[in-house]
């Protein structure tokens, strides 16, 4: 008589098929034939885009592809799910890896898909974009491996903490995700945009009109923004992300001048480059707000006497800002979720760019 299999065995064969799995999308319908494929990436791996799928009367525009090939596999198949339309037109927001690396899959499933991207945009995926594929992100990449490897051989987190046996689980399933992203990586196949613009661009399918603008820099050198007017929808890309922008050190007083440009589309939906579908222009606002606090300090300190980066963020810092804006009751849900590592980096960044230029 076979012994019975044991529960720690479902168990381990539903952590190797999670392993196994590349991505998946929680799939949100914002409102009729549009809708948000928001990714699901464990703690372990890089992140990857929103794909927003806005469905036509004959054809579909998705803004964004996902870092890798299996990002827009597994996105296609929640579009097939939606829609037997073909996409016809494909929006890459900016150059950043996780908003345009699926492209080759898209096209390779929709013959003669139009890749839009701002010209500035299209420039940057030649510059930096390849760069980071031939070069950034596999280092990134094997860092992150061999940092969980040793945490695991050591049986404790990068910060000290032990590794219970449900983390210690996850890690593996991370490292062996990394590693599989790791070797997709090296056969990505860089599919460019095939029509770019400058400023703007209008085109309208089936009743709905498209609005594409380039607004300035901002998170990247060409950030594109699409404005839907009927339905009063704004989908911006990585210069708004939810609940905090990212720490990634490219804060400017051009960043700041352009997010406070998106305050003239009027809007119902907000949908950002990563985290949830906003219902109104509340956290655009906040974010704006955020911005002039930092650099009105920064210049604060800057006339205190503070005359390098060091000084200021000993200065600014979140707990300053934080205070600041909580002075504002609709921002109190917001500033909680801030990321405590986003104030410094964006002085550390900026400090020489933006003192005495807060406006």
């Amino acid at each position: 008589m076979k012994k019975p299999l044991s529960l720690s065995f479902f168990i381990l064969l539903t952590l190797l098929a999670k392993a196994q799995s590349s991505y998946e999308y929680v799939v949100e319908k914002v409102i009729d034939d549009v809708y948000v494929l928001k990714p699901e990436v464990g703690d372990y791996r890089w992140v990857t885009s929103n794909v927003i799928v806005i469905i036509n009367t004959e054809d579909v525009l998705v803004v964004d592809s996902g870092l890798l090939p299996e990002a827009a596999t597994e996105a296609i198949k929640e579009i097939r799910k939606l829609t037997a339309m073909p996409v016809k037109f494909l929006l890459n927001t900016h150059w950043h890896g996780d908003h345009w690396q699926g492209n080759e899959v898209f096209l390779k499933e929709f013959p003669g898909l139009e890749i839009i991207s701002t010209e500035q945009g299209y420039q940057a995926m030649q510059r930096n974009g390849l760069k980071w594929i031939n070069s950034y992100y596999p280092k990134y990449f094997q860092l992150m491996i061999e940092g969980y490897e040793n945490d695991l051989k050591k049986g404790v987190t990068s910060d000290g903490k032990p590794l219970s046996k449900q983390v210690t689980h996850q890690m593996s399933i991370g490292i062996q995700d990394v590693k599989n992203d790791l070797a997709s990586l090296k056969k990505i196949k860089p599919t460019l945009p095939t029509l770019t613009f400058t400023k703007e661009l209008v085109f309208r399918r089936g009743g709905r009109e498209f609005q594409f603008h380039y607004l300035g820099v901002g998170n990247t050198v060409g950030d594109a923004v699409l404005y839907l007017p009927k339905e009063k929808m704004l989908i911006p890309g990585d210069l708004i992300v939810y609940p905090s922008p990212y720490e990634s050190g490219a804060f400017s007083k051009e960043w700041i001048q352009t997010s406070k440009a998106l305050e003239q589309f009027e809007l119902l939906y907000l949908i950002p480059g990563h985290g949830a579908v906003q219902k109104d222009s509340n956290y655009l606002i906040y974010i704006n707000a955020l911005f002039a606090e930092i650099a009105k300090q920064m210049n604060d300190a800057y006339l205190a006497g503070s005359v390098n980066t060091d000084e200021a963020i000993l200065r600014v810092t979140h707990e300053s800002v934080v205070s600041a804006l909580k002075r504002n009751p609709k921002f109190l849900s917001y500033v909680d979720q801030l990321d405590p590592n986003f104030v410094k980096a964006a002085v550390k960044g900026s400090f020489k760019s933006i003192i005495m230029s807060p406006n």
